[in-house]
């Protein structure tokens, strides 16, 4: 299906929100289809070539309903669901999915009811329970209710209606901050659904942030478990999430061998239990080989340094650091909540994460990914912020953060001397000053949504708002900073700056991101802001920016020579371009067979040496190494990248490396005592990364123990330990 209306989240009649799709195994002749979708269901009969509303999808009204459901019975019953924002919203019945009967109750029955969902008893199908979201009716806003068809078309006395919504999990277990784990919560419909035991009639699983588990249909409330999602824990509610689970639930599904067997599926992947109805639910997790994972942001380490070391914020699924480059190597999970910005100083004295809405923490982080002294440091729990909330270090005074808060900027000077005490829940007041020159009116500029700075721009940052404005502070670490807003009649009106790229060494050289469709998206600039040109090229499908052009995230300009060298993280994949040539500007993709058209969110270069990392919100970390920027510069030392895999090693070491000169690459191993085991010559092109792998049997042929590799490349080395394990 296509939507043809990429600009919007939805609209009225298009397939951008599919909330369930099901299948008719009644019938014999017809490939049927079903899918609730906004506003209403679609039907097929050919197996979704071809579709036909056949309940909602009126056009011509101007309220919609927002939210639908579709099910389908053993016998071919099905019921389907629209939320009230919409004329035609109500729970309908239908013997052959086209016709159908609305069979809400006259009375009893919530005014306002958004996103629910529904399932039956496979004991009886007659039964259904509907569980979701309806302000101002229920408990804590949520309803439940449990409909028993009797007999014709399912209305009025055709059917019964019982509202259990009292028996909803209503117990209390608050934190510091004030988010009640305890309690059935969906975060407005986002998560939630109701699942019938295969076997027992009386056994219903509830599904919000939390998972609950009724033995008597939710009749009362005092014979419901709370048995995965959130767990409470008053003693530390950092550890706040059930053993080996994940909250935000989105489903759950039982194994037709086993009725007790289940998979749960929620914002932390697939997790499966041997027995759901056990007393205590043990889950184990199953993410396991598929590439998944939603970042919204990459950093590496800063400075004139060479290492593999990144760190990554994830939707939902917190914080995430590796010392490995290659799809083998060891991840580590080092800090929770949603995970946001995040920064490395040179030297690693200290890592900094953050997280929903503004809070960041101060954390000590081993080379291991082994975290310890975790203190909060962010200033104000009460202030707005962007849910992934933009913070930068100054590149010229590395203890010294600027922050976004909403309609203006926060500077503290002291990052680095901020006492770790290992409070992680109290905000910190200690050395921050508002930028009060720095706010900007939200009517006309919106809220900010970018931060940059550059080497070559010392006390100067650029930032960018949610409605498409760019503006300079310059003297931004004095008690007065002056404000300039920067303007061009090319920029597109009322678009998201997404991002800001200043060149490290020549901050004449200026790129700018603008967020969404149908907009010119990228521009550039070689006098500091003063004048700018339109790069989108042919990222663009006409002229003034509409079509199918792709949405621009993020932009990142390497400072390689003679000409700098721009990438663009889009809404399908990473281009790049080294010939700027204004509106004729050719983008080429990066990374076609690996990154593919996922969608890119960041990207992180590091020219000491050329290290290119990209962030994708669905297929994790991708990385590269290019050409240092420092190569052939004096008074600068290029680094030689390498690294192997897999360590510890028992068959087969893997070598990864980037020769940056034409002279000959040599491959030596020594053992501890200092004695050479290994040497290997050989001619490469430089720049192009080179793969080898050694038999381990070629260099510790019988015992275990502990080597060292070194890769000479002319006058460059890098050298790794290495531990044999047979």
């Amino acid at each position: 299906t296509v939507s043809n209306t990429p600009q919007t989240s939805y609209t009225n009649g298009d397939m951008d929100y599919v909330w369930r799709i099901v299948t008719d195994h009644t019938d014999t002749v017809n490939d049927v289809v079903m899918a609730a979708v906004y506003n209403g269901v679609f039907r097929s009969t050919d197996g979704g070539s071809n579709w036909a509303p056949v309940l909602g999808i009126d056009t011509s009204v101007l309220n919609t309903s927002d939210y639908s459901d579709i099910i389908i019975t053993p016998s071919g019953v099905f019921y389907a669901y629209l939320s009230s924002d919409g004329p035609d919203k109500g729970f309908y019945r239908s013997t052959d999915g086209v016709s159908w009967t609305n069979i809400l109750p006259a009375t009893g029955w919530p005014v306002n009811y958004e996103r629910m969902t529904m399932a039956y008893n496979p004991s009886n199908e007659n039964q259904l329970m509907l569980v979701g979201e309806t302000p101002g009716s229920g408990v804590n806003d949520h309803s439940l209710f449990k409909y028993t068809y009797l007999s014709g078309d399912g209305s009025d006395t055709g059917g019964v209606w019982e509202n259990r919504s009292l028996s909803l999990p209503n117990d209390s277990c608050i934190s510091p901050s004030g988010f009640n784990f305890a309690r059935f919560q969906t975060q407005g419909g986002y998560d939630v659904f109701i699942a019938w035991h295969p076997t027992d009639t009386n056994t219903i699983i509830l599904g919000g942030t939390n998972v609950y588990l009724s033995t008597d249909q939710f009749v009362s409330d005092t014979n419901t478990r709370w048995i995965g999602g959130y767990q409470c824990n008053p003693s530390d509610f950092s550890n706040y999430t059930y053993p080996n689970h994940h909250p935000d639930q989105h489903g759950l599904m039982f194994y037709g061998s086993n009725p007790n067997k289940a998979l749960s599926f929620n914002d932390g992947g697939v997790y499966i239990t041997n027995d759901i109805t056990a007393p205590t639910v043990t889950w184990t997790s199953m993410n396991n080989g598929y590439i998944t994972s939603q970042f919204y942001t990459v950093f590496q380490e800063t400075g004139d340094v060479s290492n593999d070391i990144l760190i990554g914020g994830s939707q939902d699924n917190g914080s995430w650091f590796t010392n490995g480059n290659h799809l083998d190597s060891l991840w580590k999970w080092v800090f929770n909540g949603d995970g946001s910005y995040g920064h490395i100083p040179e030297g690693r004295p200290y890592y900094i994460f953050s997280t929903q809405q503004g809070k960041m923490f101060k954390v000590y982080v081993s080379d291991n990914g082994d975290t310890s002294t975790v203190t909060r440091i962010d200033p104000n729990k009460t202030a707005t912020y962007n849910f992934i909330n933009p913070f930068i270090m100054d590149p010229n005074s590395p203890g010294r953060m600027y922050m976004v808060q909403n309609y203006r900027i926060l500077r503290n000077d002291i990052i680095d001397l901020l006492p770790m005490d290992g409070n992680r829940y109290d905000t910190c007041s200690t050395g921050w000053t508002t930028l009060v020159n720095s706010t900007v009116p939200s009517g006309t500029y919106g809220y900010l949504t970018c931060l940059e700075m550059s080497k070559a721009m010392p006390n100067t940052v650029m930032y960018g708002t949610s409605k498409g404005k760019i503006l300079k502070l310059y003297k931004a670490n004095t008690a007065s900073p002056k404000k300039v807003t920067l303007t061009s009649s090319l920029f597109p009106s009322g678009a998201y700056v997404s991002s800001i790229s200043i060149s490290p060494y020549d901050s004449t050289q200026i790129m700018v991101t603008f967020s969404n469709y149908n907009c010119r998206s990228i521009f550039y600039s070689t006098d500091g802001g003063t004048t700018w040109s339109d790069i989108s090229g042919n990222l663009e499908q006409n002229t003034n920016g509409t079509g199918n052009g792709p949405a621009v995230y993020w932009g990142e300009l390497y400072p390689s020579w003679p000409n700098p060298t721009l990438f663009v993280g889009t809404s399908t994949g990473l281009y790049s371009t080294d010939m700027i040539n204004d509106t004729n500007t050719v983008w080429v993709q990066e990374g076609a067979g690996t990154i593919g058209n996922m969608n890119v969110n960041m990207i992180q270069s590091r020219p000491y040496d050329g290290k290119i990392v990209v962030a994708t919100h669905g297929a994790g970390f991708y990385t590269a190494h290019i050409t240092p920027a420092f190569a052939g510069i004096q008074g600068h030392e290029p680094q030689l990248f390498a690294s192997v895999y897999p360590n510890p090693v028992s068959s087969f070491l893997n070598l990864e490396f980037v020769p940056l000169t034409a002279e000959t690459t040599t491959i030596y191993i020594h053992n501890l005592t200092g004695q050479k085991v290994y040497e290997s010559r050989m001619s490469l092109t430089p720049g192009q990364k080179a793969r080898t792998s050694i038999p381990v049997s070629e260099f510790a042929a019988v015992n275990s123990g502990t080597f060292l590799i070194t890769v000479v490349n002319g006058r460059l080395k890098k050298s790794h330990k290495i531990i044999v394990r047979k």
